[in-house]
């Protein structure tokens, strides 16, 4: 009985952690075949690939990235390297989530790096990120702090 009101003081005595909110919901999980890819790359070597959709883009449309992963395997292809399975999320960002996008510093790296905490995504691959207009431009400029931090 003592150990059980003992036990119960120090749950309750323990000072609240704030709870993060979500900066996404997971509309969809898939991963596209590297055989999908429209061309498909012969090269020796491949690197597996994430892609963060937002959902509404466009970017998800039948076939289409297919399309587009064909094409960037091959451009990547002439320095000897595939594009290996493309695991594809599609997402719809929470107000915090379009937050931190959109106000990011740019000189401490591109937007993308004020999500990518987020336990929702994928970890240990490189990750594309496709959005709708809800992130004014996907075009990035870089720093030398923002490149050191991303090597």
């Amino acid at each position: 009985m003592i150990l059980a009101a003992l036990t119960a003081s120090v749950l309750f005595s323990a000072p609240a952690r704030a709870v993060e909110p979500p900066l996404l919901e997971v509309v969809s999980r898939r991963v596209i075949a590297p055989a999908s890819f429209i061309p498909v790359s012969n090269a020796p070597k491949s690197a597996p690939l994430s892609l963060v959709v937002e959902a509404g883009s466009g970017w998800d449309g039948p076939g289409f990235l297919e399309g587009v992963l064909g094409k960037a395997s091959s451009i990547f292809g002439q320095c000897g390297l595939a594009l290996g399975p493309a695991e594809v999320l599609t997402v719809r960002w929470t107000p915090e989530g379009l937050r931190r996008l959109n106000v990011a510093n740019p000189y401490a790296g591109p937007a993308q790096m004020a999500v990518m905490d987020e336990p929702l995504l994928p970890a240990g691959r490189p990750a594309g990120f496709l959005f709708a207009r809800s992130v004014p431009s996907t075009a990035s400029a870089y720093n030398v702090r923002s490149v050191e931090t991303l090597g």
